[in-house]
């Protein structure tokens, strides 16, 4: 799993998703927010293999985009 923290600006809902490098939706996932500080966790990435992704970030009509690197232990 992975961990967010997100200050929204007001009440909604914010859109994670996965992407590997080519572009391919990985994840989608859509949780509540509401109006500022908010500590979210995004379940269900633990059998993705170890490499780089980027995860976008939607909340009202603001987009982010973050670099991940997942790395698996042996």
């Amino acid at each position: 799993h992975i961990n967010i923290e997100l200050t929204a600006p007001a009440d909604g809902a914010v859109t994670f998703t996965l992407l590997d490098l080519y572009g391919r939706v990985l994840h989608r996932e859509r949780q509540a927010v509401s109006q500022g500080l908010n500590t979210l966790t995004l379940y269900g990435l633990g059998n993705l293999p170890s490499a780089t992704y980027a995860l976008l970030i939607q909340c009202n009509n603001q987009v982010t985009c973050e670099k991940l690197v997942k790395v698996n232990k042996p």
